[in-house]
């Protein structure tokens, strides 16, 4: 994440990263935060803050197997920002562990447009699912 950082964010400005969150159930379940692990090694290596004011509040279904609509409807209002202040003026990176369709990236991304007054989000993942799959 690091490299891809590096290849092709350098020429940004970034303020904070911030890493999509998974539900406090599943992360039980898992047994550690892998996103957050991730973005807590990516903000040590780049000497960038992270912010942890974004939670998901609800513990939804995996979105494999679902079509956009419900996707969205899966998604709509699971997550939350503990101090949208914070955010005010930033321009931030949103990390998460895979994007297959952009719809989780596109709900925080809205909830961090209505809820905070963030400045630009820019969205690092580290896999990225080819439309070619026939996944929608």
């Amino acid at each position: 994440m690091e490299t891809a950082y590096k290849e092709h964010f350098l020429d940004r400005s970034l303020d904070l990263l911030i890493p999509v969150p998974s539900h406090p159930k599943r992360i039980n379940k898992r047994g550690f935060d892998h996103v957050g692990r991730l973005t807590k090694s990516l903000s040590e290596a780049l000497k960038l803050p992270c912010f942890r004011g974004l939670r998901r509040d609800r513990d939804t279904q995996p979105l494999f197997g679902l079509d956009t609509h419900e996707r969205v409807q899966n998604l709509k209002g699971a997550f939350s920002l503990s101090d949208p202040e914070a955010l005010a003026g930033k321009n931030v990176l949103l990390v998460d562990d895979v994007m297959t369709t952009g719809t989780t990236i596109r709900q925080v991304s809205r909830l961090l447009r209505n809820q905070s007054s963030v400045d630009r989000i820019d969205v690092l993942t580290v896999a990225r699912v080819p439309r070619f799959l026939g996944i929608q």
